[in-house]
């Protein structure tokens, strides 16, 4: 009585008493030939003794409460449009009922990992128990609130300078020397030489001064950030130190550098991924990164023009750790980190390009834990957003000097 009436109180939850009798299961589906033995044992509990409980509390999607559910034992990658992605050891919802538009061999399914649904052979397909898509949930109240920072890089030197900058930076014999003064005063070396930046290029000076500015602002609103994660691109390593220069940090907070942040590859060019710098190389650069980290999907694991559904699906696999955690990555992992985590679906790959284009440089969006509720929201950063304008090139020559 007691309980229910603190439960309608707090959480304006009826709760009725159970008056039924309780028992225990101590063991089902099992060989006849240990019939004597389990009610000898079952016969030696004392149930006099007093007992611990352990409640749990699972969930599962409501909108697949009468789906059939299937794991993934094969991957597919689609041929038609109207085909689903399967990556093995992902679920497929099944409902009887959408069956009728499909071929035989194939069934109408939605991933669990995606959100997405469509035709998939079902030969690559087993039956699973439903509880193995259960989530267990934690006990929220001995957790403290969780907060999730996502953030772009900083203004890239291709950008700025065009996409042959190299060739206005290197000599002959491959040295570094800068001709604008938006251009850092040097480089890190590169085990492929410095033809590496073609796909993998740094920050502009400004760059550093957005993503210190940002670092000084989390400073300013005494923003704790625990842990720092970063795509391996070098534009946003260089983000995240810079940020962490800001927040006074540099040096005590190391960066976890995680691939599978890196963007969707499919924006790559070219039939290879960039030689990115190592952790080990960009430490000796004086580049505060976690040498330790184990990534949670290798470089071994991304492959070039991957499609939108194994983007999607390779950015909610990873799941980071701590209280405050900081990525810094590309335009797209401001949608792409933040929406899943809301329960949301993903949208389609034309919605999502839209999305990107809209996000600047060192755009800035936190997303955070509500309560007891394991639910994610995005709310309002802890800090004002960063705007300026553009400053062409100028050459004084051709603009003062007359004829």
């Amino acid at each position: 009585a007691d309980f229910a009436t603190e439960a309608a109180s707090k959480a304006d939850v009826h709760v009725e008493p159970h008056k039924k009798q309780l028992h225990v299961t101590l063991a089902y589906h099992f060989q006849s030939n240990h019939l004597a033995s389990l009610e000898q044992l079952a016969k030696g509990v004392d149930i006099t003794l007093g007992c611990d409980w352990q409640a749990v509390l699972l969930s599962r999607d409501i909108r697949f409460a009468n789906h059939e559910t299937l794991r993934v034992m094969y991957p597919y990658v689609p041929q038609n449009d109207d085909e689903l992605e399967l990556v093995p050891s992902d679920f497929i919802f099944m409902s009887s009922t959408e069956q009728a538009t499909a071929s035989e061999g194939w069934v109408y399914g939605t991933s669990m990992s995606t959100g997405l649904s469509g035709l998939l052979p079902e030969n690559y397909v087993n039956r699973a128990d439903e509880c193995d898509t259960w989530i267990l949930r934690p006990n929220q109240s001995r957790l403290p609130k969780r907060t999730l920072f996502v953030c772009r890089h900083g203004e890239r030197m291709d950008v700025v300078f065009g996409k042959h900058w190299i060739t206005q930076c290197f000599d002959a014999k491959g040295r570094y020397v800068r001709s604008n003064l938006n251009m850092p005063l040097s480089l890190p070396a590169r085990i492929g030489g410095y033809r590496d930046y073609d796909k993998d290029c740094p920050i502009t000076v400004f760059g550093s001064t957005q993503a210190r500015l940002v670092g000084e602002a989390l400073l300013e609103s005494h923003t704790v950030v625990d842990f720092v994660y970063c795509s391996p691109s070098l534009r946003c390593v260089q983000t995240a130190y810079n940020i962490l220069k800001g927040l006074q940090k540099d040096g005590k907070t190391k960066i976890r550098v995680e691939p599978g942040l890196f963007e969707w590859t499919k924006w790559v060019s070219g039939t290879s991924l960039p030689a990115w710098i190592p952790p080990a190389d960009l430490a000796a650069a004086n580049i505060c990164v976690d040498t330790t980290y184990r990534p949670h999907i290798p470089i071994s694991k991304l492959a070039v023009s991957e499609s939108y559904e194994t983007y999607i699906s390779r950015i909610s696999m990873w799941c980071p750790t701590g209280n405050t955690v900081l990525i810094v990555a590309h335009a797209s992992s401001l949608e792409a980190c933040t929406r899943q985590i809301q329960g949301l679906t993903p949208q389609n790959s034309k919605d999502f390009v839209q999305v990107v284009r809209k996000i600047p440089y060192l755009g800035f969006c936190a997303c955070e834990e509500m309560g007891e509720t394991g639910v994610w929201q995005l709310v309002d950063p802890p800090i004002l957003p960063l705007t300026h304008g553009p400053n062409h090139s100028f050459n004084w020559r051709e603009a003062l000097l007359q004829d």
